[in-house]
């Protein structure tokens, strides 16, 4: 089968990246870049892994994330990120290997390649864009190049250790979603693997002080070719986000690296941002958020952060996985709910399979979080949090500000009680209402002294829900105090 490229693709439009910049920056002075508001007031993004390995789309049940301790060598020999597939089917002892060895017969990893361009070929980015924006998602960040080193877009940058056809998939991929995400009102973020490159560090893992990990190529060869990947990403596609993994090549840092993020907000994305995998010192610019996986941050954080991890246990496409392994719909709110009010985004991940189709699994949880959002968005897009940075909320409430408004969001509660507790003091005159409901509601001191008994509207859905502190003449970091 011959694919043909598109001659000349469609101009795409610019988003947030069309406005012009505030001020220049240079090598020395990036250390002052600000996290753009955009950025701070989105809260929501959706995090696409797509790849050759969504063609077996396979990888054990997660051993990983649910508190079993195990070794280092199992850590990798039973990878539950399916994207890793490439690295997991060459090591012995690893079910992923007995699976591509009975499934495919052994062929070569790079033999998915035409299966990838002939199942992609019905893909409907503008479909993925639909449901991401009615989830609430405000940015998308698109794998352009994972660790096995396949790109989604037809660079012209030439990989010296493949052949052409086996170095990009058919379709422009990242120009595709990125016009669909445009178009739906998203920003567009580009994830690129700078650390891992398996088509460059191609050896089977082997062990290294006690532990099973990949080599990361170390060459200037390597780190020229990503250089000139990052550039050709920036002009052709203008991310509002550059969103690197695991490490940079140290042959390009810091110059060579610092000059890159120069060029991006002085030239090509004025409004743009990036996160903080680069490798980068501390002590200087090291990225403009952190990216803590698959984790729970406790406290509230002065530093904006962004949580990434999938709807299941893995990033990419996992067959494995049933609906017990998945987030449900009010897991997914209570998660952006909680990450919102400790100054986080959630960046939450789903994997298509190798025809583009999002599962019912992973869609059934975005779409009930955006019913939730139709009532609900007001207390978590461009909101701040309430409670003072190093607070731990202490209760199953959290409480995010705007506009004169407080939010408590009401993560769990008695669906057949009256009132409901909350764990704060008021000024008299607070105006008590709910998200959803017209109308202010009563509330009262309670009884035990411990917060305020607000009366349960008739009408008010379950749990989660939002209840929203206001006063006509005090501020409202006056009027409540939360008992903590």
């Amino acid at each position: 089968r011959v694919f043909v490229l598109p001659a000349t693709p469609q101009a795409l439009s610019f988003g947030i990246c069309g406005e012009p910049p505030s001020r220049t920056f240079s090598t020395s002075d990036l250390k002052q870049h600000p996290v753009p508001r955009w950025y701070k007031d989105a809260k929501l993004g959706i995090f696409i892994h797509w790849g050759l390995y969504a063609v077996p789309g396979w990888a054990v049940k997660n051993h990983t994330h649910n508190g079993e301790e195990v070794d280092s060598v199992t850590t990798f020999t039973h990878m539950p990120f399916a994207e890793w597939y490439y690295n997991t089917m060459r090591l012995e002892g690893s079910p992923t290997k007995d699976y591509h060895a009975k499934m495919y017969d052994n062929m070569p990893y790079l033999g998915f390649v035409p299966m990838f361009n002939d199942q992609m070929r019905s893909w409907d980015p503008d479909a993925w864009a639909t449901l991401f924006r009615y989830a609430g998602a405000k940015y998308v960040v698109l794998t352009t190049k994972h660790h096995d080193g396949f790109t989604l877009w037809p660079s012209e940058v030439p990989n010296p250790h493949r052949e052409p056809k086996d170095q990009h998939i058919a379709r422009d991929v990242v120009h595709e979603l990125t016009s669909a995400a445009r178009d739906a009102g998203l920003e567009m973020g580009l994830y690129y693997s700078g650390g891992f490159d398996w088509s460059f560090e191609d050896r089977i893992p082997g062990l290294r002080s006690s532990e099973l990990r990949p080599d990361m190529p170390d060459t200037d060869e390597y780190a020229q070719y990503c250089d000139a990947h990052i550039k050709e990403l920036m002009r052709r596609y203008r991310p509002a986000i550059l969103w690197n993994d695991i490490n940079y090549p140290e042959k390009s840092k810091p110059e060579r690296l610092l000059q890159l993020f120069v060029d991006y907000f002085n030239e090509f994305c004025p409004q743009g941002t990036v996160n903080n995998r680069w490798g980068l010192p501390q002590s200087g610019f090291a990225g403009d958020f952190g990216t803590p996986e698959y984790s729970k941050v406790s406290e509230v954080r002065a530093q904006k952060w962004e949580l990434c991890r999938g709807i299941g246990n893995s990033f990419g496409y996992n067959r494995n996985e049933a609906e017990s392994d998945m987030l449900s719909g009010t897991d997914l709110i209570a998660l952006l709910v909680d990450v919102t009010a400790k100054n986080g985004n959630l960046l939450i991940d789903v994997g298509p399979d190798a025809k583009g189709a999002i599962s019912e699994l992973l869609q059934r949880p975005l779409k009930a979080l955006g019913a939730w959002m139709a009532v609900n968005a007001e207390a978590i897009h461009g909101t701040v949090p309430f409670l003072e940075p190093g607070l731990v909320p202490q209760s199953d409430v959290r409480y995010t500000t705007a506009k004169g408004k407080v939010f408590c969001i009401v993560l769990k509660s008695d669906p057949a009680a009256a009132t409901v507790l909350l764990p704060v003091r008021l000024h008299s005159e607070t105006v008590v209402s709910w998200l959803g409901v017209t109308g202010a509601v009563q509330w009262n001191l309670s009884h035990s002294g411990n917060g305020v008994a607000v009366t349960t509207p008739s009408g008010s859905a379950p749990a989660p829900f939002v209840i929203v502190l206001t006063h006509p003449s005090v501020p409202v970091a006056q009027a409540v105090q939360v008992l903590v």
